[in-house]
């Protein structure tokens, strides 16, 4: 059985398709963010990963996209359906039984407050908060609608989810470390106020105001419907990709400095 668990993961790790934003647009969110952790943050995180022998947060964002297959234990969503109207974030209507990114969030800040807790515990939290703070500035993991539909770019077929995780992001044809000094460098400014459930509901407003009004104006195949987006899409959405990249890694150490610091901005 072990054999069969250490296996699972192997394929899981080498598995890219399932990564919300991509893999480089998870590593970014995590450099960005471990550079702004204050002294006591950063050496509280960077105890935590020690026990599995990590040495940044950026080598574990990755984690819970990697197991999120694996049939035992049941994986926590990597979103919140949020209603595609002005709406609040009501849980019994977007986070049934709790099973949604913003439950497993604050799960994930439980666990890292409570020091008495195993440090497998305190590991897997701290991985999974890497990861979902990210997944959750994803405007389309946000969204009751959150993308299925087709659409056509530069003669590639795929769903208008995949095209905001990956592809806006690849078309920048940066690596990690330059792709997150680019963010970082980028004019916009990171409100660092209101909570995970605030963040999500810019996402799900940027989803119903930006991304599905736009897509109207574009032509569909007349065989099956699907939308072709013009390749000037990725170049025209960068700066919204580019914002929220900025603002899940400086919130992401926000929420990181207020629960291992004295001064929880740190910045």
């Amino acid at each position: 059985m072990l054999k069969l668990v250490l296996s699972a993961l192997l394929l899981l790790a080498t598995h890219g398709d399932a990564c919300a934003w991509g893999r480089e647009g998870h590593k970014v969110v995590a450099v960005i963010a471990q550079a702004h952790l204050t002294p006591e943050a950063k050496a509280a995180v960077m105890s935590i990963l020690a026990a599995e022998g990590k040495t940044s947060m950026a080598s574990v964002a990755l984690w819970a996209d990697d197991v999120r297959k694996l049939p035992i234990p049941r994986q926590p969503s990597h979103e919140v359906k949020l209603p595609l109207n002005h709406d609040g974030y009501d849980p019994a209507v977007s986070c049934k039984g709790n099973r949604c990114v913003l439950a497993a969030i604050d799960a994930d800040i439980a666990v890292l407050r409570a020091r008495d807790l195993p440090p497998a515990a305190q590991v897997a939290a701290l991985k999974y908060l890497i990861h979902f703070i990210g997944d959750l500035h994803q405007p389309l993991h946000a969204s009751a609608d959150n993308g299925q539909e087709m659409m056509e770019i530069g003669g590639k077929v795929q769903k208008l989810h995949r095209v905001w995780d990956t592809e806006i992001i690849q078309a920048q044809n940066l690596r990690t470390a330059s792709l997150a000094q680019e963010v970082e460098a980028s004019p916009f400014p990171v409100d660092l106020s209101g909570s995970p459930t605030d963040w999500a509901l810019e996402g799900r407003d940027i989803a119903r105001d930006v991304i599905f009004p736009t897509l109207a104006g574009y032509e569909r195949d007349s065989a099956d419907g699907r939308i072709i987006l013009p390749e000037s899409y990725n170049k025209k959405n960068w700066p919204i990709v580019e914002r929220r990249l900025k603002q899940a890694g400086y919130r992401l150490a926000s929420l990181l400095n207020g629960i291992f610091s004295k001064s929880p901005r740190g910045f």
